[in-house]
């Protein structure tokens, strides 16, 4: 029980301690509501068509979106979605 007691605090130190990951650009909506967001916000649409066998779209999952300079640009001018090329 004593070990349990010791483990709790610092198990919970390690979750506030780890920031949310912020800061996604893209959002989950049907191509309808990101018209109606771009259009309320004065933006333009960026889609991101993938499939789940596409290499280059896994690269620029892991090297060209998680970039800050790419995050920060597609927050500011545009309303990003990604959608399934094979099911949607």
């Amino acid at each position: 029980m004593s070990v349990f007691i010791r483990f709790v605090p610092g198990l919970i130190l390690l979750f506030v301690a780890i920031p949310p990951r912020t800061g996604d650009p893209f959002q989950s909506l049907s191509f309808k509501e990101a018209v109606e967001k771009a259009g309320k916000e004065n933006k333009f649409i960026f889609i991101d068509f993938y499939t789940t066998w596409c290499g280059p779209c896994k690269m620029m999952d892991q090297t060209t979106f998680p970039d800050a300079n790419v995050k920060a640009w597609l927050n500011e001018k545009v309303v990003a979605v990604k959608f399934d090329a094979d099911r949607e």
